[in-house]
């Protein structure tokens, strides 16, 4: 007995036939998919990242709604109505104002006797600078190569105060916070990773703040 031939009866040689359509179920006939065309594997990436996204807004509204801050409505810019099923249904009583301004400092809390204010020039240069009372009768008398020096020891930081944070936040002006304290320790850190070694220098960064017990 021969072996198997790879041609058919008319000589052609074999090969897959793939339907351009197929029929589910119900019958209903649906365009076949190719898994390898390229433009099919892009669509599942789409997908899957719009699936992340989706978790990932569920997890921050409910983290809010914990805290009680309240989420304005969700705005569809498709057409397709936006449904907040997921979001847990109990009543979470809204914060007060100065509860908010109070969360937020537990959040970022830094040095409470003095802060940073940013200032932008015309030219487009922006910046941070301690926010502070100046004794300008003393900085003129200097001589120009004094004046820096005595600037910084006539001047008197302003304190970081509710009513400050309640400015930031509502968009009167935009300050900013000296994380390090007086005594060289912190509450909280920003880290950036970047370059082709972040996923590296990033985990390595985790490794240590495990073993020292940081949070």
């Amino acid at each position: 007995m021969g072996e198997p031939s790879d041609a058919t009866t008319d000589g052609s040689a074999n090969c897959e036939i793939i339907p351009d359509r197929v029929t589910d179920c119900r019958g209903r006939q649906w365009p076949h998919v190719n898994e390898s065309n390229p433009k099919f594997l892009d669509l599942q990436s789409a997908l899957a990242e719009m699936q992340r996204l989706r978790e990932e807004n569920v997890r921050l509204r409910c983290l809010l709604q914990e805290h009680g801050i309240q989420i304005p409505a969700a705005q569809s810019t498709t057409g397709i109505p936006v449904t907040t099923n997921a979001l847990p249904s109990a009543h979470i009583p809204v914060l007060k104002a100065e509860q908010r301004i109070a969360l937020f400092r537990s959040l970022f809390h830094g040095r409470d006797d003095v802060y940073a204010v940013r200032w932008e020039n015309t030219d487009g240069r922006s910046g941070y600078m301690p926010r502070a009372d100046r004794d300008w009768k003393a900085y003129l008398r200097a001589k120009d190569e004094d004046r820096r020096k005595v600037d910084r020891q006539t001047r008197k930081f302003r304190p970081l105060t509710d009513e400050v944070v309640r400015g930031h936040l509502v968009g009167d002006h935009t300050i900013g916070i000296y994380p390090l304290l007086q005594d060289e320790t912190c509450w909280f850190l920003a880290v950036d990773f970047d370059k082709k070694t972040w996923q590296r220098d990033a985990t390595a960064f985790l490794a240590v703040c495990c073993e020292l017990n940081v949070p």
